[in-house]
């Protein structure tokens, strides 16, 4: 596989998840018909919307509480996703962190094998607000 079909593949899953608003309140409501959900609340914190879902997993010899935590932009895009069992925090999703891992894979793998003109042919060929990030992104991150 080519390193353009690489990045394009990259740039792909990043169009994807810039494009995906992620699992909505109104989805994960309707849990709390199901016995293990024992609540789930959500309220508007500093500029955003936090959802938490409470539930007990148990097996044969406990029961946890595990609590899932979800954080929305007021554009009702997920941007966070928390787990909470037994006072660890463990992150299962993060837009930020994700979207920055592809933009590093595809800089990284255009640098690696094109020269810098077809890199620069690469990023002006992408819709504007990719491109921005892009750019946004070699900014911040100049060796």
């Amino acid at each position: 596989m080519t390193a353009n079909c690489i990045a394009k593949q990259k740039v792909e899953k990043l169009i994807d998840v810039m494009l995906t608003d992620g699992v909505q309140p109104s989805d994960l409501v309707d849990n709390i018909f199901f016995e293990h959900y024992k609540s789930i609340c959500y309220r508007h914190v500093q500029g955003q919307v936090i959802g938490e879902l409470v539930y007990h997993e148990e097996d044969s010899l406990s029961k946890t509480t595990v609590t899932l935590r979800y954080y929305y932009g007021l554009g009702r895009e997920i941007e966070r996703i928390e787990e909470i069992c037994d006072g660890n925090i463990l992150i299962l999703w993060d837009r930020t962190h994700t979207e920055k891992e592809l933009l590093e894979d595809i800089i990284e793998e255009l640098q690696r094998n094109c020269k810098p003109q077809q890199v620069e042919e690469f990023i002006s060929s992408l819709p504007e607000n990719l491109k921005n990030k892009i750019r946004e992104f070699q900014m911040h991150n100049v060796a």
